[in-house]
């Protein structure tokens, strides 16, 4: 059964709403029914290869197996059509432990004042345990956004990480960095 391109729109709408509702069991041969018909849409409307493409990227969310490989190649699919928004980088950006860092890297460059973005990043940073990159990033956010408290919440959190790691390190510590993490994190056993 073929479809017209507003019927293939009229499906990926409604396979919208069932998301948003919950409804996976009514989804799934929706799902079926528009990749079938998928190459209706063509390339003469990006925008609506964007919709499915975004459709798409939030259904895969929905689950807890989160295929990153297939997700990335959403959003690159969304940067071949010059359709990908700062909320789609955003979306992907969300699975930070899984998410790869080139992805942050085009992010970043297309969106560089997006305070999500980098705090996003900043988590990354902070599963890889690298705190002096992403307390940098985290300071740059709140000189840009000095409003933004989920940050201040994860500079500190990410200092007092750190701060912790130097302490129990067997390595030498830079005496005024465990003073400035200290006073920063206002440890007083550490000053």
């Amino acid at each position: 059964m073929s479809l017209t391109r507003k019927e293939v729109l009229a499906h990926i709408e409604q396979a919208y709403a069932l998301l948003n509702a919950k409804k996976f069991a009514e989804l799934n041969p929706l799902i079926t029914i528009i990749q079938d018909n998928l190459n209706v849409l063509g390339y003469t409307y990006p925008s609506d290869n964007a919709r499915y493409y975004r459709f798409f990227m939030l259904y895969i969310g929905a689950f807890g197996q989160v295929n990153m490989e297939v997700m990335r190649s959403y959003v690159e699919a969304l940067e071949e059509v010059g359709q990908v928004l700062a909320s789609d980088y955003e979306y992907i950006c969300s699975y930070y432990k899984a998410c790869p860092e080139l992805v942050y890297e085009k992010a970043l460059q297309a969106y560089p004042y997006n305070e999500t973005l980098h705090i996003h990043y900043a988590l990354k940073l902070q599963v890889e345990k690298r705190y002096t990159e992403a307390i940098a990033i985290l300071k740059y956010v709140l000189e840009c956004y000095p409003a933004t408290t989920e940050a201040r919440f994860l500079l500190w959190e990410i200092q007092s990480a750190q701060l912790e790691d130097q302490v129990k390190s067997t390595e030498e510590a830079d005496c005024y960095q465990l003073l400035e993490l200290a006073s920063a994190t206002h440890n007083l056993d550490i000053l």
